[in-house]
C-alpha cells in the first residue's frame, strides 16, 4: 500500500512524465525517491526500464540503449527509463556516463527520470538541462502514519521514526526485525549515530588484541572518517601504530587513482588488525580535528594572501609571488613600507605573530 505524504511531490513527477519532460529526482537516502517513480508508473500504466549502480553506465552503454526509444514492453505498455543513483557513477567505469544520460534524455521519445542523493555542483553541471523534483523525508507525523498504513502500529513507532529520523527504508526494516513496535522493543534498538558507532569501535581497537574480535570493527560506517578517528588516536600512542595508518592512506590513494576496489579488503586489515595488534591499551578516544585543521588553514592563507595583496605595489612584484613570500619577509617589513600601507589590527597581529 502506498501513502503519498508529499502530494505536490507525487503531482509534479506525474505531470513530467505526462508531457515526457526530462528530469531528475534529488532527496535523502531513505525518502521513498526510486519507489515513488514505480508508484506514478503503477498510477499511469507504463512499465519501468531500471539502470542502477550496478549495471554498467558508461558512454557507450548508454548510447546502445537508443534502439529502445518509443518500444513497448512485453505486456505492450509504455516504459520509463530510471537511472538510479547518478552521483555515485565510477570515475572509471563509467566514464563520460551522466553527460550520456542527460543527451539521451533530452532526445528520448520515452520519459526517462534520473535520481541522486546529493548534488556536487562541480561534478553535476550537466544536469542543469533537466528538471528537478525535491523529494523530502517525511515528517515524525507522517511517518506514524505510513507506518500504520503498512500495518506497524503501537505506541513505540514514533520513538522508532525519531531514532531513523524519519528514514523510510530505516524504519520499515527495524519494525520488520521486532516482534511488537512497543516502547520496550523499541528501546532496545540503538539508535543510527554514526559517530558514536566509531568511537565504540575506535575504544575497542585500543583495548583488544584478538584478531576475530578485529574483524568486526567499523563495519557499514564510511572508511575514511574511520581512518580519521584512528590516526587522532594513533598520533598520540606511537610510530609502529602509525606506519599501519598511513599504508593505508598509500592504498586508499592508490583506489581513487586506479580504482582498484580490491584494495579495499587490504585497507580494512591495516587498519583493524595491523593497528589493534601493534598499540598499546588507549582509554581515550580522540576526535579527528581534521575539518578544523583546513578551516583554520584557510583562514590562515586568505589572511597572507590579503597581507600579500597591500604589499605587491610597494614590492612591484606580483601578488602571487610576494603571498609565497610573506612568511619570510614579514619580520622585516619597516616603518618605510609600513608608512604606504594602511595595515588592520589584524594585519599588524599576523606580521608580529
Amino acid at each position: 500500500m502506498y501513502y503519498a505524504y508529499d502530494e505536490m511531490f507525487m503531482h509534479q513527477l506525474t505531470e513530467c512524465l505526462k508531457r515526457n519532460i526530462p528530469f531528475y529526482i534529488m532527496g535523502p537516502c531513505g525518502s521513498g525517491k526510486t519507489y515513488a517513480v514505480y508508484e506514478a508508473a503503477k498510477r499511469l500504466g507504463y512499465d519501468v526500464l531500471e539502470m542502477n549502480s550496478g549495471d554498467a553506465r558508461n558512454k557507450s552503454s548508454i548510447e546502445s540503449l537508443s534502439s529502445l526509444q518509443g518500444q513497448q514492453t512485453l505486456f505492450m505498455r509504455p516504459q520509463i527509463l530510471l537511472f538510479d543513483d547518478v552521483d555515485v557513477l565510477s570515475g572509471r567505469h563509467d566514464r563520460g556516463g551522466l553527460k550520456a544520460i542527460v543527451d539521451f534524455a533530452k532526445k528520448s521519445s520515452s520519459p526517462v527520470i534520473l535520481t541522486l542523493t546529493e548534488y556536487d555542483r562541480s561534478k553535476h553541471k550537466v544536469l542543469k538541462d533537466l528538471k528537478k523534483i525535491e523529494c523530502r523525508r517525511p515528517t515524525i507525523d507522517e511517518s506514524v502514519v505510513l507506518l500504520s498504513k503498512l500495518g506497524y502500529t503501537g505506541d513505540g513507532v514514533r520513538t522508532l521514526a525519531r531514532m531513523n529520523n524519519c528514514d523510510i527504508r530505516a524504519m520499515i526494516n527495524d519494525a520488520k526485525t521486532l516482534p511488537l513496535l512497543d516502547a520496550h522493543y523499541v528501546s532496545t534498538l540503538s539508535s543510527r549515530d554514526v559517530t558514536s558507532i566509531i568511537e565504540q569501535d575506535v575504544t575497542v581497537l585500543f583495548n583488544t588484541k584478538q584478531v576475530p574480535v578485529l574483524r568486526t570493527l567499523f563495519k557499514d560506517v564510511d572508511m575514511d572518517s574511520c581512518v580519521d578517528w584512528v590516526e587522532a588516536s594513533v598520533v598520540r600512542n606511537g610510530a609502529r601504530a602509525l606506519l599501519w595508518v598511513a599504508t593505508a592512506d598509500l592504498y586508499r590513494k592508490r583506489i581513487r587513482k586506479k580504482q582498484y576496489w580490491r584494495y579495499m579488503a587490504y585497507v580494512y586489515d591495516f587498519v583493524r588488525v595491523g593497528v589493534g595488534l601493534n598499540t598499546d591499551l588507549l582509554k581515550k578516544v580522540y576526535q579527528p580535528m581534521v575539518g578544523l585543521m583546513v578551516w583554520q588553514g584557510n583562514m590562515k592563507r586568505a589572511k597572507r594572501k590579503s597581507i600579500a595583496q597591500k604589499l605587491a605595489p610597494v614590492l612591484h612584484q606580483s601578488v602571487s609571488r610576494t603571498e609565497q613570500q610573506v612568511e619570510s619577509i614579514k619580520s622585516f617589513i619597516g616603518d618605510d613600507v609600513s608608512r604606504q600601507v594602511e595595515w588592520s589590527e589584524t594585519d599588524i597581529a599576523y606580521l608580529r605573530g
